[in-house]
């Protein structure tokens, strides 16, 4: 046996078990099948992000290499054109995947690995940060020294805000923060602290944006601090952050983030995806012991930051030891010296903290935004000047920033709690204590995400659809850019198919997307559907939504295409794709179907002599034509002229005649009308509870009589006409958000 190599083992064993700790903790909450690579199935379980990151990776895979852009990707969300380092497919393992493509089975995903890698990771330099700042010294025997770096990686490994990253993978990579702060410090020399700095802007370039600009203010307090130790000069400090930049700059021209105008990388949101004030103690009822508190915005989650029972309690330790020396040191009316340790910023060989702790702090406040909220009370607002603007809109998650400050305070908690002056003995139980309620707390959030050890089944037969895609040039959703045709998100599953046979397809989602090129993509589609051409969508292939088809009555009319109903998925194939019928006529379930229309103000005009309850959800507002509104003002309506985007509507009519409406263009509306009740000399027979919420306030509707439910519940006015008898004679819907007709399929 080699004694160098056991000796080397045998050193590193710490470091060895809080790896297997965190591929144990990994395990735990994932379990194994993750790591089989033809896996896919569990990524469509977890949040709404996975899934599109997968199936970005699938069309990046699939995409035409291009030099020296090598992150170019395309066909996903058609006609988009962008890079693969503006999804969350994870350049760094994406691109030399890529490289050997063509010999990796067709579904194929490398996230399970890249968790794990993140879980380690996450446990190494979360040891190696806390020995970096706890000297030997402070605990003479090895052994405990170790145990005491052992337990409080636990702590890192399960920090709350690391868990609860699983449904954006590539922000999963807090090891970079870890790393970067073990660097600063660690006793490197200045060349070994620039250069691995260098490294990890480097790396995190190539995984995500937020993560880049972290790093690269971490890198810009390193190199601040060996400015003001007068270990570099200020032009080496001006070179070396220019250095940074000019790195991160490159790799993402190369991973394709510079693929879409700048104006798209900026959208709405902050102010709203901020840190509350009370981040570090709300559990967001993800933990098990304290309960969620309020936040001001809907978006806070996004600056989740809760430390753990178990940290709270070390910080309670930490005051108390605190006072009681203090209280000793003026009874005893002399100094004590808390830590046996030289000043820590007289020391010239140690790193500073104010460079680190201000970019941590600047990092806080910009987490904050420009909505400063506590609980549910905002207490200050500003506006953000043109520059600021231009990056708060880029960087709109502004929340994620607390992660710096988040690590800093369970880190020096941490080492502070190691470092009080108590016996041993009753420091490592107080510490072992504290871990295993820290686990108990924390326990909830490793099964908080789906992560089923089934095959996933989706809302659609991915392999008897994927030869109803093969021969067409493109699938074309209608109306593109859904995230709804039939469920809500099943344009993952046509989307993954589409992957599959390397068709681009018209909807999807990105972070960042260039609106105004799909909207004159779509607004040409439209004009030749009206038109009843195909233009160059004659090879493509179109799944409808339902409240849609109507779009194609004029190619089907002229014979240019032909339709079918599959898994009640309304498809539209052209003459110019035979395989494609055919395939269709033969496929068992799939049907030719006819369809006619019906206009929202010939609905009404049927239903004269009828009770009519009406309710608005989501908007109703954007297509409801005016000859309806007309129609609804002859009846006496006065409010249904006001609705506007997002607005909330109910309205009762009986015999054409308008007994009770209320709008609301800010809030949801609800109405209960009892059994006996009067209204305008008309007497309700029974309960009927009505509510309507636009898409801020709630994004629904209702309509219960007697407490059942009789509303189609879909986006726009959604109708009740009851007899008599009070049964129900029709429950329809018109999506007044697209068009102000109703399909009747045959």
């Amino acid at each position: 046996m080699n004694y160098k190599n056991t000796e080397g083992v045998k050193k590193n064993l710490p470091e060895i078990a809080v790896m297997l700790i965190a591929a144990f903790v990994f395990f735990s909450k994932f379990g194994w099948q993750v790591l089989d690579v033809t896996n896919i199935g569990w990524l469509f379980t977890i949040g709404f992000d996975n899934p599109t990151e997968f199936i970005s990776w699938e069309y990046y895979r699939w995409s035409p290499w291009s030099f020296p852009v090598i992150g170019t990707m395309s066909g996903y969300d058609y006609p988009t054109v962008t890079g693969v380092g503006l999804t969350g497919a994870i350049p760094l393992l994406a691109i030399p995947i890529k490289v050997f493509s063509d010999y990796l089975p067709q579904n194929f995903q490398h996230f399970g690995w890249w968790f794990l890698l993140c879980y380690v990771l996450q446990g190494l330099f979360g040891y190696k940060l806390l020995k970096s700042v706890t000297p030997q010294y402070f605990v003479k025997n090895q052994t405990l020294y170790h145990v005491y770096l052992i337990l409080g990686s636990i702590f890192i490994i399960m920090a709350p805000t690391f868990v609860f990253r699983a449904s954006h993978m590539n922000l999963s990579a807090h090891f970079l923060i870890l790393a970067s702060l073990f660097v600063y410090f660690q006793p490197f020399t200045p060349n070994k602290k620039i250069k691995y700095q260098l490294l990890l802007v480097f790396f995190a370039a190539t995984i995500h944006q937020y993560l880049t600009v972290m790093l690269l203010g971490l890198a810009f307090a390193q190199t601040n601090d060996l400015f003001q130790r007068n270990l570099i000069s200020f032009w080496q400090l001006l070179r070396l952050n220019l250095t940074n930049l000019a790195v991160v700059l490159t790799v993402f021209y190369i991973v394709g983030n510079f693929n879409i105008p700048n104006l798209a990388t900026q959208s709405i949101g902050f102010g709203n995806y901020s840190t509350n004030l009370n981040a570090f103690f709300n559990s967001f009822n993800y933990t098990k012991i304290l309960p969620a508190l309020k936040t001001s915005s809907e978006g806070q989650y996004e600056g989740f930051a809760y430390l753990g029972v178990g940290i709270f309690l070390m910080l309670i330790v930490l005051i108390i030891n605190y006072l009681t020396l203090k209280i000793a040191k003026i009874l005893r009316g002399k100094k004590i010296e808390i830590l046996e340790e030289k000043n820590y910023l007289l020391d010239n060989s140690k790193p500073l903290m104010f460079p680190i702790l201000s970019i941590a702090i600047a990092y806080f406040i910009y987490s904050l935004s420009n909505v400063i909220g506590w609980n549910e009370t905002v207490l200050h607002t500003y506006a953000p000047g043109p520059l600021f603007k231009q990056l708060s809109d880029s960087l709109r998650g502004s929340g994620r920033f607390v992660w710096t400050v988040y690590y800093l305070i369970m880190a020096f908690t941490i080492v502070g709690f190691m470092k009080i002056k108590i016996p041993n003995l009753l420091k490592i139980s107080l510490l072992a204590i504290f871990t295993a309620i820290q686990v108990y707390d924390v326990k909830p959030m490793l099964t908080m995400h789906d992560v089923t050890t089934k095959p996933y089944k989706g809302h659609i037969n991915w392999q008897k659809w994927q030869p109803i895609f093969r021969e067409s040039q493109r699938v074309v959703m209608y109306q593109p850019y859904f995230w709804e045709y039939q469920f809500y998100g099943d344009f993952y599953d046509f989307s993954h198919v589409a992957a599959l046979e390397k068709k681009a397809i018209s909807t999807g989602y990105f972070a960042r997307s260039v609106w105004d090129l799909k909207r004159s993509w779509e607004k040409n589609l439209n004009d030749n559907l009206d038109k009843g051409i195909l233009g160059d969508e004659s090879n493509s292939i179109f799944v409808s939504r339902k409240d849609d088809v109507w779009h194609f009555d004029k190619l089907v009319d002229n014979s240019t295409m032909q339709s079918f109903i599959y898994e009640n998925y309304p498809i539209f194939v052209p003459k110019t794709l035979p395989k494609t019928i055919d395939y269709l006529t033969q496929l068992p379930d799939c049907q030719p179907f006819n369809f006619d229309t019906e206009g929202l103000t010939d609905f009404l005009k049927r239903h004269t002599d009828k009770l009519l309850l009406v309710t608005a959800k989501d908007d109703a507002s954007y297509r409801l034509c005016q000859d309806a509104k007309d129609y609804f003002g002859a009846m006496g309506s006065t409010n249904i002229q006001q609705l506007a985007l997002w607005g909330s509507y109910v309205g009762v009519f009986y015999k054409n005649k308008l007994l009770f409406e209320k709008i609301d263009n800010g809030a949801a509306v609800k109405e209960i009308f009892e059994k006996g009740k009067i209204l305008r000399g008309y007497t309700f027979k029974k309960n009927i509870d009505m509510l309507s919420a636009g898409g801020l306030w709630g994004r629904t509707c209702s309509t219960k009589i007697d407490g059942k439910e009789t509303a189609n519940q879909k986006t726009g006015l959604n109708i009740v006409v009851l007899n008599e008898n009070y049964e129900v004679v029709e429950s329809v819907d018109f999506n007044t958000y697209s068009t102000c007709e109703r399909v009747i399929l045959k």
